[in-house]
């Protein structure tokens, strides 16, 4: 396929894990492509295996926690690419912690970059998306949209007011400019964000393990970043013209299950024990 000729997308955490995964796939369907990555060798490499694909590419070493660089950043790929069609707001940080275990800190640095990093990149782009009637991508998660785990509680929290403001780029896109945005929300994907919690044998919780990969009705409970890509590249192109405000859930169908017989599954509540 060949949705993106022409086209100017713009993804953060595009390093690694979901974010590469969605400029490689842009980028197969003739994308020009912004790469934003604070890890620079890791955004270095990136950068190289795409332009050694031929791809028109740049790479923005940004700490997105900084939303001050956010306007010259946007000016910059401008400058460099001429136009923007889409914005990929990928990028993210996980934080563990149940009520009671939460610290401020921590919890701030989730907002900076999972929440307001999103909400002002959107807000600087969307000069420029709305010359081209493009459309945002927001990488939510399906702990935003449920309960479940509650180690998660912060960053479900967190990416629950993401799914959120995804509601509201869109009305303001109906109403002001035709700008489309969407929002995934995946369940466990195998990348380097979630190895030691989920697949780490000797760091992660096994109990925990055993019954991710057990609970979801497809896919063993378990997400490829490919998948996760293909939906996120999918809702950014014209075959999802007629789509706009929708959390869009990847979890193998985990979510069909109830939260509380999920958890009873992976262990008691203490006050039955």
């Amino acid at each position: 396929m060949s949705r993106f000729v022409n086209k100017v997308a713009l993804v953060t955490g595009a390093a690694s894990g979901v974010g590469r995964a969605i400029s490689r796939k842009l980028a197969q369907e003739g994308c020009a492509v912004a790469l934003i990555d604070r890890n620079t060798e890791s955004l270095a490499d990136e950068f190289e295996f795409l332009k050694s694909k031929n791809v028109k590419v740049s790479a923005h070493d940004i700490d997105l926690a900084d939303v001050s660089q956010f306007k010259e950043l946007i000016e910059n790929v401008i400058k460099e690419h001429g136009q923007l069609d889409a914005l990929f707001n990928n990028a993210g940080i996980l934080g563990a912690g149940k009520i009671g275990e939460l610290d401020s800190e921590s919890f701030d640095e989730l907002v900076a970059v999972n929440l307001k990093s999103p909400i002002f990149l959107t807000q600087a782009a969307m000069p420029f998306l709305s010359k081209t009637k493009g459309a945002i991508v927001n990488t939510s998660s399906a702990s935003g949209t449920t309960t479940f785990p509650l180690l998660l509680t912060a960053y479900g929290t967190v990416k629950g007011g993401l799914a959120h403001f995804t509601k509201y780029a869109a009305a303001h896109g109906f109403k002001h400019s035709g700008v489309r945005a969407n929002a995934i929300a995946p369940g466990v994907i195998r990348t380097g964000m979630t190895e030691d919690i989920y697949f780490d044998e000797e760091v992660g919780n096994l109990e925990m393990q055993k019954c991710v990969r057990n609970a979801a009705p497809v896919g063993g409970g378990i997400i490829d970043a490919e998948d996760v890509a293909a939906t996120a590249v999918f809702l950014a192109s014209d075959d999802a013209k007629s789509i706009t405000g929708q959390i869009l859930t990847i979890d193998g169908g985990r979510g069909v299950i109830p939260d509380e017989a999920f958890m009873t599954k992976l262990s008691k509540p203490y006050w039955m024990k």
